[in-house]
């Protein structure tokens, strides 16, 4: 089946708005700033 992504989620009203409406994932300064694989840990999940 096909998986939606939602980008640049900058907020916790958006995240809510987007995953009541079915989004399947979420990314965006809202979950953390982007950087260097080494320091951003293990919090990647591929779509």
């Amino acid at each position: 089946s096909v998986k939606t992504v939602a980008e640049m989620v900058g907020s916790r009203e958006d995240a809510d708005l987007l995953t009541r409406l079915g989004v399947d994932y979420l990314q965006g300064y809202m979950f953390g700033l982007p950087g260097p694989i080494p320091q951003t840990g293990h919090k990647r999940k591929t779509a």
